[in-house]
Order: structure tokens, then C-alpha cells, then sequence
């Protein structure tokens, strides 16, 4: 009989649908100034490609966004809305790692 393959137990899937305050990662992405408004805040996009939101994102308190702005980034933050617009989640973002 053929050996079966040993495979290695899976890591536990961790949903990123529940809103339950936990850092994730979005992008990369090139970050643009949005049109909308968040609650009288500033709404940016993160596009993977022309036209193509991954996610909008509102700066945390203390996060100077704007020196990202036209820059390709990976951008960390909580889920605020899961679907702010059709799919794409609106996300608070507190750290930001430039991408090359």
C-alpha cells in the first residue's frame, strides 16, 4: 500500500469578517485621498491596481497618513465596517510599512 503523506495540522483560520478589534494587514496598495466622508474625517483608498479598492481607510489618532499618500504601502489597522461600500471594508489604520 503507498505511504500516505504525513500533513502538518493547519493553523487555525482566523475570520476577518467578525469585527473583533484585532490588527490586520491590507494591501499593498498605492494610498489616494477618497471622496467620502467618515464621520466628518477624511476617507483615503488603498488600491491594489487602478481602480481597484482593497480597502478605505481612516488614519488612528497620531498617525500622520498623509505622508503615505501616492505611495505603494501595506497598511495595518481594525475593521470598522466590514462593508463600508460593496465588499470593501473600511478599516482604521495606525501603521503603515512602505512597499517596494
Amino acid at each position: 500500500a503507498p505511504a500516505l503523506e504525513k500533513i502538518p495540522p493547519s493553523p487555525p483560520q482566523t475570520s476577518t469578517a467578525k469585527n473583533d478589534a484585532k490588527d490586520s494587514w491590507f494591501g499593498p496598495g498605492i494610498l489616494y485621498v477618497a471622496i467620502g466622508k467618515y464621520q466628518g474625517e477624511t476617507v483615503y483608498s488603498l488600491e491594489s491596481e487602478p481602480g481597484r479598492v482593497v480597502a478605505y481607510v481612516v488614519p488612528a489618532t497620531g498617525f500622520d497618513i498623509q505622508l503615505h499618500v501616492r505611495k505603494k504601502v501595506a497598511l495595518m489597522g481594525k475593521v470598522l465596517e466590514a462593508q463600508y461600500t460593496s465588499y470593501v471594508p473600511l478599516v482604521r489604520v495606525s501603521s503603515a510599512e512602505p512597499v517596494k
